[in-house]
């Protein structure tokens, strides 16, 4: 006899947006909500912490005495079109705006800095870029990266997104 192997249907489970919640509140680890999919985050590697942790330490010093103020990747951040995501750098103007509801979870940031990694990358740079664009308050992204010394500004300008590249290699 011939054994005849049927190929494997998966079907892709939809989470909720409560479901998420329920999740970040059991787990020590962080997660994206994306499209009712929740993606563990990976830890950074040490290069990938330490620009990051760079990034704000210089921004809260700079940003210290003014209106604005720089968080680091505990922040989670809610999108317009509903992603849920933790940025490497936010930096808020004014009173943070939250979802009601949702505890600690912020929607109107100023600047966003993501540090690109090998695993993210292709998301930071597509996908995410263009959910982060679509925050109506937002004005600069700053993508980074980790193998060389070269930075990305997005920044919004009478409601048109620019783009400059800096290479210091």
């Amino acid at each position: 006899l011939r054994a005849i192997m049927s190929p494997v249907v998966r079907r892709r489970r939809v989470l909720t947006l409560d479901d998420y919640f329920d999740i970040e509140l059991r787990s020590e680890a962080k997660h994206e909500y994306l499209d009712g999919e929740v993606l563990g985050m990976a830890g950074g590697s040490v290069r990938h912490n330490s620009i990051a942790a760079n990034i704000l330490r210089i921004l809260a010093t700079a940003l210290r005495c003014g209106p604005c103020r720089a968080l680091g990747s505990d922040q989670r951040l809610a999108t317009p079109d509903g992603v849920y995501t933790y940025p490497d750098v936010a930096v808020y103007c004014g009173p943070i705006e939250l979802v009601p509801g949702r505890p600690d979870t912020a929607t109107n940031p100023t600047a966003l800095v993501e540090v690109l990694s090998a695993s993210t990358r292709s998301y930071d740079l597509g996908d995410k870029l263009e959910r982060y664009r679509a925050i109506p308050g937002l004005r600069d992204i700053l993508l980074v990266e980790t193998d060389r010394r070269s930075v990305t500004h997005w920044t919004r300008s009478d409601g048109d997104w620019r783009t400059t590249q800096v290479d210091l290699d």
